[in-house]
Parts: C-alpha cells; sequence; structure tokens
C-alpha cells in the first residue's frame, strides 16, 4: 500500500463535510483512479484491433507523404554543392574563397555566410543554396490548397535561416578539408624541391682555379738543398765534441780558482 496526498478544492471539501462520518474518502478516491486506469487500458487496447490500426496507419501514412514534401536534408545538399565546387573550382576561386573568409572573420560572421561563387562558365552550372530553395519553395507552392491548409493548420513554415545554417556549415567543412589536402600536397611538393637542390648541390664539382688568378700567392718552387763537405782543419783522431767538454771543463775551473782568491 502506497500513501499518497489528494488535493481538492475547498468548495468540495464543504459540499464532503456532511459525508465524511458515512463516507471512506480514501476509498472513493482508490475507486475513482481505478476507474480511470481501467478506461486507459482498455482504450489502449483497442488501438491494436484490426479496424483501429488500419485507420491509425492510414492516417500516419498521409501525414508522413505531406511532411516528405517538405522534407530536405539540407546538409546533404551542402556537401553535394562542394564537391561540385572543388571539381569545377580554379586557383582564383580557391583565392577568393579564402579572401572571403578573412573578411568574414573580421566582421565577427560565421563562416558560411557568404557563397563561393565560381569563376568561368562551369561555375554557372552550379547550384548554390539560393537556386535550391527557390527550387523548394516552387516545389511547396506547386502543392494543392489542401495542402497549404494544413501547412497553416499544423503552423508549419519551413525556416530559411535553419536550412541554410545547415547548408553552409556543411560545405565549409567539405572545403577545409579539401583545402588541407591542396595545402599537403604543396608542403610534399616544397619538400621535394628542398631535397633535390640538396642532392645537386653535394653532386657539384670542384671549382678549378687558374693559376695566374692566385699572383703572389702562388707558392714558389725551391731549388733543391745540397750538401757540401767542409773541413775543419783538426788533426786526424781528433773528436770536436770531446774537445768542447775539455773547453768547458777548463772553464770552470779557472772560474772556481778565481773565487777563492777573492
Amino acid at each position: 500500500m502506497v500513501r499518497i496526498g489528494v488535493n481538492i478544492p475547498t468548495e468540495l471539501m464543504k459540499r464532503l463535510e456532511p459525508l465524511k462520518p458515512e463516507l471512506n474518502i480514501s476509498q472513493v478516491c482508490r475507486e475513482a483512479i481505478a476507474s480511470h486506469v481501467g478506461k486507459y487500458e482498455n482504450a489502449i487496447t483497442n488501438l491494436d484491433s484490426g479496424a483501429t490500426k488500419v485507420a491509425l496507419e492510414q492516417v500516419t501514412s498521409e501525414e508522413l507523404r505531406l511532411r516528405s514534401i517538405l522534407y530536405i536534408d539540407w546538409e546533404a545538399q551542402g556537401y553535394e554543392f562542394a564537391v561540385a565546387w572543388v571539381q569545377a573550382a580554379e586557383w582564383q576561386d580557391w583565392n577568393q574563397w579564402h579572401s572571403i573568409q578573412a573578411i568574414l572573420e573580421r566582421q565577427g560572421r560565421p563562416e558560411w555566410d557568404i557563397e563561393p561563387r565560381l569563376h568561368g562558365i562551369s561555375g554557372s552550372k552550379i547550384e548554390g543554396f539560393d537556386d535550391r530553395w527557390h527550387t523548394f519553395h516552387e516545389r511547396i507552392m506547386s502543392q494543392s490548397d489542401e495542402f497549404l491548409d494544413w501547412m497553416d493548420e499544423n503552423n508549419i513554415n519551413p525556416e530559411w535561416d535553419a536550412a541554410k545554417r545547415e547548408f553552409g556549415r556543411a560545405w565549409v567543412a567539405y572545403l577545409k578539408a579539401a583545402w588541407q589536402r591542396i595545402h599537403q600536397r604543396r608542403e610534399e611538393w616544397y619538400e621535394a624541391r628542398r631535397k633535390e637542390r640538396l642532392a645537386a648541390r653535394s653532386n657539384h664539382p670542384e671549382p678549378e682555379i687558374p693559376d695566374h688568378l692566385f699572383g703572389h700567392a702562388q707558392p714558389q718552387e725551391e731549388p733543391p738543398s745540397q750538401v757540401v763537405p767542409h773541413h775543419a782543419g783538426y788533426a786526424p783522431g781528433v773528436d770536436p765534441l770531446k774537445l768542447n767538454h775539455l773547453i768547458g771543463d777548463l772553464d770552470v775551473e779557472d772560474f772556481l780558482a778565481k773565487r777563492e782568491m777573492l
């Protein structure tokens, strides 16, 4: 048993006062709730009956048919436009797109606020958002009066801003991815050229400088040295080294003898 509180209007409570001695209020509430729950369960069960189910499917199918006229996947339309734009764009078109993005950023506007156009004849064959929205609007206006009344009754009004936003975000995302691919290929090209220059530089031959450009800095050839024998006048068998030693010893003895005399 679960206890719940029940709020009733003051006037109803006043009317209930004379009956309180004879009336079990809780029992009355339980019976009333059980009655409503039973009716709801019977109604839900009836939804699965053959006739009711067929009627609901018919209404649902008609509702979906009407709404399918209004349904467009604007995101998919944006990607489709971007693919066609990239395939037809030339280098000047990419430059223009970059310029537009810079302007929008300075102005604080979304990237998709201005649709990039293409130069040349191929650009005129690509339908942008405005072209597709115009086709969509014409499709709606070509419907029957009953369809337009159904739109009014259900307060259905396709939103241009929402469609433009979905369309624009899709093509901007695709163009950014495409530009990243272009940028990568360009960097790879520059890197390949840099490696080619380094390889060519390493293969350069050593420079050959003519001798006359060196002037006085050019090394002079010297005649080969010759050893000429010289006779010092010593008698045969006399060793000059030993004579030097003797002279040294005599000088030392003379120096010591003079020092003792002082």
